[in-house]
C-alpha cells in the first residue's frame, strides 16, 4: 500500500518450523519493538488469540481485533496454474462475507516474477501470458481501491536465485542508477523494483491500485555458493531498509506517498524447503534475542495490527 505518511515497521510470522517460541512469547517480543504489523500465514487459533491478547495489554480491545487485509493464496498464478482460475472468485466470496463498509481489504500475493520488465523501472510490464488471469484480478481491486500485494527480489530470491547482487539492495547516497526513460534516480533496489511494479499498473490502466511489499528481506546464512548471505549483509539491509522506511522516503516514482513493507520474516524456519539460505532469514533466533542487532528494532512504536494470509 502506498500511503501518504506512514513509517510502519511490519513483520512476516512463518511457521515452518519444528522450533519456535511460544505465540504469546512471539506475542510480548513484537509489543516490545516498533513493529506494528505481523503478517501471519495460516489460521492457528493459538497464535491468532495470543496476538490479539496482546493487543489486550493495552492496544487493541479483546472484542475488535484489529485485521487490516486478508490475503487469498500466494503467488497463485506461478505455484499452482490449475489454481489461477479460481483466484478471484475466492477473493469476491471472501469480499462479500464482510461487513458492508468493511475497513478490512481482500488482497493475494504476488512474485516479481509477474514482470516481463523492471530494469529501467519506468520500463515496468506484466508478462503478457499473464493477462488473462491479471487483467480481472487488477479490476477486482480497483473498485474499493484494495491493495495488491507482491515480493521484492530483494526477498527470498536475493542470494538466493542471484537476481539480486550486493550492495544493490541496499541504500547508497553514493550508489546512484539513473532512468534514462523517466530522469529518476534510485539510490537501492527497493525503490526500483516498487516502482517498476507501479510502472506497470500505470501501463494497465490501474495507477491507483496500491501496491503493499508482503515480503522483503535478506538471509543471514546459506549455502557456500551463496556468498551474499551473510550476517554482515543482513544487518545492513535491513538497517538500511528500516531507517530508509522510518524516513518517509517516497518512491521515485510517487513522490508525496511511502510504501507498507513486510520485512521477511520474524524467525528463522528450519523446515523450508530448497537451498540453505530460504531458511534463514529470521530478524529474531528462539531464544528471542536478535539475530544481528541492528539498533533499529527497539523503540517507542504505537498500536500493533495483524495482516491474515
Amino acid at each position: 500500500m502506498l500511503a501518504a505518511s506512514q513509517s510502519f515497521i511490519d513483520i512476516n510470522y512463518g511457521e515452518a518450523a519444528d522450533n519456535l517460541p511460544l505465540p504469546s512469547s512471539t506475542a510480548r517480543l513484537v509489543k516490545s519493538t516498533i513493529i506494528t504489523k505481523v503478517r501471519l500465514y495460516g489460521t492457528d487459533p493459538t497464535i491468532i488469540s495470543a496476538f490479539f491478547e496482546m493487543g489486550v495489554a493495552g492496544h487493541l480491545p479483546a472484542s475488535s481485533p484489529t485485521v487490516s487485509i486478508v490475503s487469498v493464496g500466494h503467488e497463485v498464478l506461478f505455484a499452482n496454474a490449475s489454481l489461477a482460475s479460481w483466484l478471484i472468485p475466492a477473493m469476491q466470496n471472501l469480499h462479500d462475507a464482510l461487513p458492508p463498509n468493511s475497513s478490512v481489504k481482500v488482497s493475494t500475493v504476488n512474485a516479481m516474477d509477474a514482470l516481463a520488465s523492471s530494469d529501467p523501472p519506468s520500463s515496468g510490464a506484466f508478462k503478457p501470458e499473464l493477462a488473462a488471469t491479471l487483467d480481472p484480478l487488477l479490476a477486482f481491486q480497483r473498485p474499493t481501491r484494495r491493495s495488491s500485494s507482491t515480493r521484492t527480489p530483494t526477498s527470498r530470491t536475493s542470494a538466493t536465485r542471484g537476481q539480486i547482487r550486493w550492495p544493490s539492495a541496499c541504500s547508497s547516497p553514493t550508489t546512484v542508477a539513473p532512468d534514462a526513460w523517466s530522469g529518476l534516480t534510485y539510490t537501492n533496489m527497493f525503490d526500483a523494483q516498487v516502482d517498476a511494479v507501479c510502472a506497470a499498473l500505470d501501463a494497465k490502466g490501474y495507477k491507483d491500485v496500491d501496491i503493499v511489499v508482503a515480503e522483503t528481506g535478506w538471509p543471514h546464512k546459506g549455502n557456500p555458493d551463496e556468498a551474499d548471505a551473510t550476517v554482515e549483509n543482513a544487518r545492513a539491509f535491513v538497517s538500511g531498509l528500516v531507517s530508509h522506511l522510518r524516513s518517509l522516503s517516497s518512491m521515485p516514482r510517487a513522490p508525496d506517498k511511502s510504501v507498507v513493507t513486510y520485512i521477511f520474516a520474524m524467525y528463522d524456519e528450519d523446515l523450508k524447503p530448497g537451498k540453505a539460505s530460504e531458511r534463514y532469514f529470521g530478524l529474531f533466533q528462539t531464544s528471542l534475542a536478535e539475530t544481528y542487532p541492528t539498533g533499529k528494532l527497539k523503540e517507542e512504536k504505537s498500536d500493533v495490527w495483524f495482516i491474515q494470509s
